[in-house]
Formats: structure tokens, sequence, C-alpha cells
């Protein structure tokens, strides 16, 4: 009995930490999508730099032929505003998952609900139902071919009249 009631309260730690480091995974992910995104800002930042260095050797040389120059930087500004963008949704990602971990973990149940962690008796149950379910199928497929096999050696389905 003690056996048995260590165990169901390992199945329900052992879930709970398996939850929790889903969670923390997803959140890891979002941190590293945002570093991704990151890693562009300062080449980015140094394009906008190179172009406003361009404009200012090519305006000696060519006035008009300098004003692309600048456009340029500003695409490349406008590039780094849309990369720190996404830097700032996946870290609000990142934000929130963490949040949730935290919220299920500070629960007086330490965030166990019906509807989000494993029930381990009821898993034995749903278990054992596929398992019954299973063996009913073979057992009535095996039962349907071995009908099948008696009726072709002993005649089919009945007795068969004698010629008269």
């Amino acid at each position: 009995y003690h056996l048995a009631c260590a165990e169901y309260q390992l199945a329900i730690a052992t879930d709970a930490v398996a939850v929790k480091t889903r969670i923390a995974a997803v959140a890891n992910t979002y941190a590293n999508q945002g570093m991704r995104a990151g890693a562009l800002l300062p080449f980015t930042s140094a394009l906008g730099g190179l172009c406003v260095a361009i404009a200012a050797f090519v305006v000696e040389i060519n006035p008009v032929a300098a004003t692309i120059f600048p456009a340029l930087a500003s695409v490349f500004a406008a590039a780094a505003s849309v990369a720190k963008a996404r830097c700032e949704i996946d870290f609000g990602a990142t934000n929130a998952a963490a949040s949730e971990l935290a919220k299920k973990a500070a629960e007086p149940s330490g965030g166990r609900d019906d509807d989000y962690f494993l029930r381990p008796i009821k898993g034995v149950q749903k278990l054992i139902k596929t398992v019954a379910k299973t063996v009913w199928a073979a057992t009535k497929t095996s039962w349907t071919r071995f009908q099948g096999k008696f009726s072709q050696v002993f005649g089919g389905n009945g007795p068969t009249p004698s010629p008269a």
C-alpha cells in the first residue's frame, strides 16, 4: 500500500517537472528567437553608418549621386526597427511563458488542475480501457475467423439435406 502511495506521488511530481520543463523550453525557444533577431541590429547599424560615410565621400565628387546613400541608410534603419520589434515581441512571449511557469508553481496546489496536469488514477483507467478495447477487437476478429473456418470445415450454416 505504501509503495503504491509513494509511486502515486512520484507520478504527480514527475509530471509537474515535465510540465515545468516544457514551459521552460518554450521560454528558452522564444529567448533564442529574440537573440537571433537581435543579432541583426549591430549589422544594420553598421550598414547605415557605412552609407553615411560613403555619402560624405561621394558628396565631394557628385552631390546628386550622394543622395542615394542616405536613402539606403534609411532602409537599413527601417530593417533595424523591424528587428528590434521582433526582439520585443519575442521578449514578451518569453516573459509570458516564464510568468505562466511562475503562476503555476505559486498556486497552493502547485499548479495542479484537472485540465493541465496528470491524474495518475484517471491515466491508469484510460490505459486499461485502451488495452481492453484492443483485446476485445482482437478477440472479436479471431472469433470471426474461427467461425468462418469452422463453417468451411463442417459444412456451412447448418445441416445439409441428404439427397433422397
